[in-house]
């Protein structure tokens, strides 16, 4: 059975080289709470909430190991970010997922954002890089409360 378990300072070597791997940028956990899936002792995958400010953060950095995929990894570490955010008084989470993952977060209570204006402009800046960075399209989701 894959369990789900916030990360220490010991995790972290693999982590980052796990991000390094696909290009995404390193953990830092003095800003990020970064949750890791493990079975039979092995890590199968991660995602990070990463704090911008007081109030606002970003779900992202998921990611499964390619040999564990299909299993529902992802599935696992989200559903664990997204009760480590509620249990902890979270108000605005965003994230910045491929559109075809669309349906994905929204069962996790995600919905499109539809005002950009009202995202603060670290994360809004980012979403514009992806949509320059990457092939496939981006979608900007918010986390409903």
């Amino acid at each position: 059975m894959i369990q789900v378990q916030k990360a220490t300072k010991q995790d972290l070597g693999w982590i980052n080289e796990q991000y390094q791997q696909i290009g995404f940028v390193p953990s830092d956990l003095e800003t990020d709470t970064v949750f890791l899936a493990i079975l039979d002792d092995e890590y199968v995958g991660l995602g990070r909430i990463v704090k911008y400010d007081e109030h606002h953060y970003e779900l992202g950095g998921i990611y499964t190991v390619e040999k564990h995929r299909g299993m529902n990894v992802a599935s696992y570490v989200v559903s664990r970010l997204v009760e480590y955010v509620r249990s902890a008084g979270i108000e605005h989470v965003y994230c910045i997922p491929f559109e075809k993952l669309t349906l994905f977060y929204e069962k996790f209570g995600f919905h499109d954002v539809e005002e950009l204006g009202a995202v603060p402009k670290q994360i809004a800046d980012k979403y514009y890089w992806c949509l320059k960075q990457y092939e496939e399209r981006v979608v900007l989701k918010k986390l409903a409360l």
